[in-house]
C-alpha cells in the first residue's frame, strides 16, 4: 500500500490541481461532513480558503484518491488539522492509511503536534481518532455552529 500525499498549491503561478477540481471535492466533502459544510459558505468560499488561509493536501493509496485534509491555525510546533475519509475505506485499512498520513505530516519536521475538534455528536470519527493513535483533551460546548458541543483531540509528534 503506497499512501501519497499531493499539496494543492501553486508552483510557478500554477496551482497542482484546478479548482474544479477542488469544487468536486467539497461537494464530496459537503455531504460527508455537516460541521465542514456549516465552516463555509459555499464551494467559492472553500476553494478561496484553501489558497489562502489553509493547507490543503490530497490523499491517495495506489493512485486512487481516499482523503483530504488541511492544515490552519499554525502556532508554534502544531496546527489544526481537518480530516476527512472518503467512504473507500473503514475499518483497520483506515486507520493504517490514516497512521501512514500523521507519519508522513510529522516527517515534515515542522509540527511536534496536530490538533483537531470532532462533533460530540460523532462518536465514530472520535472511536476513529483515538485507534489513530489520537488522545482525547476534553469538550468544548460551542464548538460549531448552533452551539453544538465539540471533542478536542490532539495528536503528538512520538517519532521525534
Amino acid at each position: 500500500m503506497k499512501v501519497k500525499i499531493i499539496p494543492y498549491m501553486e508552483i510557478d503561478g500554477v496551482r497542482t490541481y484546478p479548482d474544479s477540481f477542488i469544487g468536486e471535492l467539497w461537494m464530496e466533502i459537503s455531504k460527508l461532513s455537516r460541521h465542514i459544510r456549516d465552516s463555509f459558505e459555499g464551494m467559492n468560499h472553500f476553494i478561496e480558503d484553501m489558497k489562502t488561509n489553509s493547507f490543503l493536501h490530497i490523499v491517495y493509496v495506489d493512485e486512487e484518491l481516499v482523503a483530504v485534509f488541511w492544515l490552519n491555525n499554525w502556532k508554534e510546533g502544531y496546527a489544526e488539522m481537518h480530516y476527512c475519509p472518503f467512504k473507500k475505506f473503514r475499518g483497520q485499512k483506515l486507520v493504517e492509511i490514516s497512521q501512514e498520513v500523521f507519519r508522513q505530516i510529522f516527517s515534515w519536521g515542522v509540527l511536534e503536534g496536530l490538533i483537531g475538534i470532532t462533533p460530540k455528536d460523532n462518536p465514530l470519527a472520535i472511536r476513529m481518532a483515538q485507534k489513530c493513535g489520537w488522545s482525547v483533551l476534553g469538550e468544548l460546548p460551542f464548538a460549531f455552529k448552533g452551539n453544538k458541543p465539540g471533542v478536542i483531540i490532539y495528536l503528538e509528534n512520538k517519532g521525534g
